[in-house]
């Protein structure tokens, strides 16, 4: 608010509309530079928060366990980094959405970008095998966890004796029948539409759902159906 507040009050000349633009984009500016570098410093704050986790757990391990203050300390060292991050995710995904309205983007080019950074930033750059020791190889990698995850879905026999059994009648009662079995009607169509959010991709055509609800709006109205 002071930021805006500072970036507002400043004095300009020329019609009033020149001067309304002016504001604007000054704000705009400093609120983007200031965006900015708030993110930088929780990147920073978060590295050095991630260096103090590592301590204390090294220590947790070398010692056995944590007294009472350090406990404290890592746990809401934990909190802050986990608050941090979801805070630098909130502000990736209101810049990519920025830049989504601002591009008029409406199928290809940004979303593959973004999905190759997103791919990238996914990318597991290494793992531990059995014996601790960690592996940087991407084939290894591949292997380590195809072999894993063999093991966790292997075939096993199992004791189905003494289970409870229970009758059809006694799953699904007789209201969630009729929900189940019921028509689909055109009330929960238009409830569906009405309830869909304005910030969903396009779609084939380039229309945002909020323009999908008032085009159907306009053909019911149209074909008397409301």
């Amino acid at each position: 608010m002071v930021l805006l507040k500072k970036s507002w009050m400043k004095k300009d000349y020329g019609s009033a509309n020149e001067v309304i633009q002016r504001k604007i984009r000054r704000s705009l500016k400093n609120l983007f530079y200031w965006s900015k570098n708030k993110l930088k410093e929780l990147n920073d704050r978060n590295q050095l928060l991630k260096m103090e986790i590592s301590m204390l757990q090294n220590k947790e391990a070398k010692e056995g366990g944590l007294n009472h203050g350090d406990l404290l300390l890592l746990r809401s060292m934990v909190t802050e980094f986990k608050t941090n991050l979801a805070r630098i995710a909130t502000w990736w995904k209101q810049r990519s959405k920025c830049q989504w309205m601002e591009e008029g983007e409406k199928n290809t080019s940004y979303y593959n970008t973004y999905a190759s950074a997103k791919k990238k930033s996914n990318r597991i750059l290494q793992i531990a095998k059995e014996d601790g020791s960690l592996v940087s190889n991407q084939e290894e990698i591949h292997g380590i966890m195809e072999s894993f995850f063999k093991q966790k879905w292997k075939k096993r026999q199992c004791d189905l004796n003494n289970w409870p059994i229970f009758k059809y009648s006694e799953c699904i009662q007789d209201n969630m029948k009729k929900i189940l079995e019921a028509d689909f009607t055109l009330d929960e169509l238009k409830f569906t539409l009405n309830k869909m959010g304005n910030n969903k991709s396009p779609g084939v055509m380039g229309l945002m759902p909020i323009s999908s609800k008032i085009i159907g709006t306009l053909w019911r109205r149209k074909l008397g159906m409301l």
